[in-house]
């Protein structure tokens, strides 16, 4: 066994749907996953599939309710002492590399290179470029829905691209970038391939036994822009000025996912792979608006909120740190008193010790006459609120695994498997655990 395995983390891509693209385009490399493909399913509950739940509990081998990791970043803020594949793995003796790994806490004494997730504050590796690389990819990914992105960062992303992707694949990012420019989809495709380039790298400079990489572009356009895909009839499509009609966004991710993908079954004579999406989209049977802060901080001090600092996570949400219960509960009732025609636009507000998360629920359209009365002030929301998506893709607890031919006498074949087994999977395979461990 040559006991050196990538994991590839294509976060909830419908396989189901790249069939049917498949029939259409010559997507080569997507054909030869998909061919060998098995089936996996999560938790029955909706409320539990968020993918920052389910790729904890690939980390850790253990369901929603025994983890109890609900939130995107909690990893970090909160005393978890679950074992992850990554230090269990490394303190067996195999060296460990991971690149932004969603939800993932770093606990490696040692990794080859650990790059933190844009929205989990966990230690990178003591690596000062992989640092660089974590501060400059949370900033585009937690201020891309805003106009926020500061020069600087800018100018760490063209040291980063010089520095790291081949010159081969110049022209690539070239074309990519001026898309980017009148599609907006296009820049998480950006993204996508400039964390491919920086793993491939990481792989040929310093070769770890085990290896994680997390995409998650694909998830991101068909959360947006699902309703635009060419197998979809003109009745359900998005509205114009959203995406045009004649343009699908799915269509592109899965080019380029197809191009990424040939790189590493290019590299199955040296590595094995697991490839797992964790869970799955569907079409979303309903209109629903997605909104961020534009501005966390200017928000909350409009309403008088006094805070010790705010953490946003993913889209919607942010964590409110307090220094103490009194300011916490004041802000927890203003919060939660904020409607917009009689509905919440903080539909969920939990509070931990000192700290209060927060999501923005309302999904109604904000336009530009769209207001509040706070104490008697008139607060305009339209330019409080940045637009981020139409929702068009929902969660579905079904996903999608993938394993080298050489990894097939590790599992049990069933009919679905338990994302949950995608953990042992991974333990089996470097410590020659017995396969009646979960699997």
């Amino acid at each position: 066994m040559k006991k050196k395995l990538i994991l590839i983390q294509l976060n909830e891509i419908n396989f189901d749907l790249v069939k049917k693209y498949l029939k259409i385009y010559n997507f080569q490399n997507l054909k030869k996953i998909y061919k060998n493909l098995l089936i996996t399913k999560s938790e029955k509950k909706y409320e539990l599939l968020e993918p920052w739940i389910q790729w904890y509990s690939v980390y850790t081998g253990l369901k929603a309710k025994k983890h109890k990791v609900f939130r995107l970043g909690d990893v970090e803020k909160f005393k978890f002492n679950h074992q992850q594949i990554f230090e269990i793995i490394e303190k067996k003796g195999f060296s460990v590399g991971a690149i932004t790994p969603m939800n993932a806490k770093n606990n490696c004494i040692d990794p080859k290179y650990f790059i933190s997730d844009p929205w989990t504050k966990t230690k990178n590796s003591k690596n000062e470029i992989d640092q660089f690389i974590s501060k400059t990819v949370s900033h585009f990914v937690n201020n891309n829905s805003s106009s926020k992105i500061k020069l600087k960062y800018y100018l760490n992303l063209i040291y980063i691209f010089f520095k790291f992707v081949r010159i081969r694949k110049y022209l690539t990012f070239l074309i990519i970038f001026f898309q980017s420019i009148k599609k907006k989809w296009f820049k998480s495709i950006f993204l996508d391939l400039l964390l491919h380039e920086i793993h491939l790298r990481f792989l040929k400079s310093k070769n770890p036994d085990f290896s994680s990489v997390f995409f998650n572009a694909g998830a991101h356009i068909q959360h947006h822009y699902f309703f635009n895909s060419i197998l979809f009839s003109n009745q359900k499509k998005n509205p114009s000025w959203y995406i045009k009609k004649d343009q699908d966004a799915l269509k592109d991710i899965f080019k380029f996912y197809d191009l990424i993908l040939k790189d590493y079954i290019d590299l199955e004579k040296k590595y094995d792979l697991i490839l797992c999406t964790g869970l799955t989209q569907e079409p979303n049977n309903k209109k629903e608006y997605y909104y961020r802060l534009e501005d966390h901080k200017k928000f909350l001090l409009f309403l008088n909120i006094k805070f010790k600092s705010i953490l946003p996570r993913m889209s919607r949400d942010f964590l409110i740190e307090f220094q103490n219960e009194k300011n916490l509960n004041k802000a927890k009732i203003i919060l939660s008193q904020l409607k917009i025609n009689k509905k919440k636009i903080f539909g969920i507000i939990e509070r931990r010790k000192n700290n209060l998360f927060v999501s923005l629920t309302y999904d109604d359209e904000i336009k530009k006459d769209t207001h509040i009365n706070f104490y008697g002030q008139k607060m305009n929301l339209y330019n409080l609120f940045s637009f981020v998506a139409l929702k068009n893709g929902k969660h579905n607890s079904k996903g999608f695994l993938y394993l080298s031919n050489s990894l097939n006498n590790l599992i049990k074949k069933k009919e679905k498997q338990e994302v949950t087994n995608i953990f042992y999977l991974i333990k089996n395979y470097f410590l020659n655990d017995s396969l009646n461990s979960k699997l």
